[in-house]
């Protein structure tokens, strides 16, 4: 009975340290959405400083980088400041270079990204970020709001598919090896029914997976 307790303690840690881990994947997303709209604030800050010094905001053709060099053409930067107005050519957190238009749509210049994809639309990472709409860029829409817990879930499972057919008959087998000890009781055999039938699922997931395609195709 104490390796049937430590196994069913076991199906209690398993699920837990799963939703765990889900958990902290989830927050990967809001961190980097968050990180973005951190960086459209401190650009578009910095671009403010230029235009106090210099009078003028950098042109199209001069673009982001006229924070970090002293730019040529016009219009002329007579203020620039020793060391520029940022310390490097801002990357969003997908590692593409934040794009800049002057003039903006919404206001005189805007600085965007086109987010995880680098495509315009979508949502959640995929979303289009602008200096002119930092707050609602990641949730724009209903439907973009609708959908975003199920693609998060989806992304999991196509990113760990191998994890749970291996999960499930790991965890099958323990439950049959802890029953070993327990046949005579009527919940050692329960358990080692439970335990059988887990680890035949998880086989048979795993040899679809393996397998099944190309009878799907």
């Amino acid at each position: 009975m104490t390796n049937l307790r430590r196994s069913i303690s076991l199906g209690a840690v398993i699920p837990t340290f799963l939703v765990f881990a889900s958990l902290v994947f989830a927050s990967y997303p809001k961190a980097r959405i968050a990180e973005t709209k951190t960086d459209l604030r401190n650009i578009l800050s910095s671009l403010q400083i230029y235009k106090l010094e210099n009078f003028d905001y950098p042109s199209g053709s001069q673009g982001l980088l006229a924070l970090v060099e002293k730019p040529v053409g016009e219009p002329e930067a007579i203020n620039w400041q020793e060391g520029g107005y940022l310390d490097r050519f801002p990357k969003d957190p997908w590692g593409r270079h934040y794009m800049y238009r002057n003039p903006g749509v919404v206001y005189p210049v805007e600085v965007y990204s086109f987010g995880r994809d680098g495509k315009l639309g979508g949502c959640g990472e995929d979303a289009d970020f602008y200096s002119s709409n930092i707050e609602t860029a990641a949730s724009k829409s209903f439907e973009c709001r609708k959908h975003r817990v199920i693609n998060s879930i989806w992304d999991w499972v196509a990113n760990n598919i191998y994890f749970i057919p291996f999960t499930l008959i790991i965890f099958g087998l323990l439950m049959i090896r802890s029953a070993r000890k327990a046949v005579k009781s009527v919940c050692g055999n329960l358990y080692r029914f439970l335990g059988w039938t887990i680890t035949g699922l998880g086989g048979l997931l795993l040899l679809l997976l393996l397998f099944g395609p190309k009878y799907y195709h």
